[in-house]
């Protein structure tokens, strides 16, 4: 009986040794981020933030975009490894997909974006939200191009706070025109400016 108890112990002691290794291992391996050119992130109906980490396309660009999806137990780092060779995402990047590795809600970058944000969900909820999410996530690229202006202040800026302004008169134009089938061709777009368009154009049309 005794040495059955020795035995045992000695077994739970190799097992726990192993499990420690084993953990070591990976949590050092997993420590190293994967190489993606570009990490977004996609907000979902019901308030979390789902993280997209995406590799672009290297030599020829090929179709359809890849849409990686990691396991229960896992995230994206299972499927963009972060030891480049191991990497499913830069492999299918290599070959010319635009490949796109998910983080579902609960795993990796992802995080609850807004108070309410529901704390349990199953299956159903990633099929429902999260990868619909990520499937209507914009795919784009920001390319930042510096043309300084040189009569600006402070060595060249340049004003940007009009622009937003510069398309609501046009859009009502349109609007208008739309309602009563007569363009408006200056501003401002008056009660008195429109009726009197509409009544030259009744006099063309007559």
């Amino acid at each position: 009986m005794h040495s059955w108890f020795v035995l045992a112990a000695v077994a739970v002691c190799v097992l726990f040794a192993l499990a420690l290794l084993h953990v070591a291992f990976w949590g050092r391996v997993y420590r190293i981020l994967p190489a993606q050119d570009e990490l977004r992130f996609a907000e979902t109906k019901d308030g979390w933030r789902i993280a997209i980490a995406r590799r672009a396309p290297r030599g020829q660009a090929r179709l359809p975009p890849v849409l990686l999806c990691h396991g229960l137990s896992a995230n994206r780092g299972n499927l963009d490894f972060g030891v480049e060779r191991y990497s499913i995402s830069r492999a299918l990047s290599e070959a010319g997909f635009d490949c796109f590795a998910l983080d579902l809600r609960g795993h990796g970058g992802s995080r609850r974006a807004r108070k309410g944000a529901p704390r349990r969900w199953t299956f159903d909820t990633y099929l429902k939200e999260d990868i619909p999410t990520a499937l209507d996530a914009p795919r784009f690229q920001t390319i930042l191009v510096e043309a300084p202006f040189a009569m600006g202040p402070g060595g060249g800026a340049k004003g940007i706070g009009e622009l937003p302004m510069d398309g609501g008169a046009p859009a009502i134009a349109a609007a208008i025109e739309h309602a009563i089938g007569v363009a408006m061709g200056s501003l401002p777009l008056t009660p008195e400016r429109i009726l009197a368009a509409m009544q030259a154009s009744e006099r063309t049309a007559a």
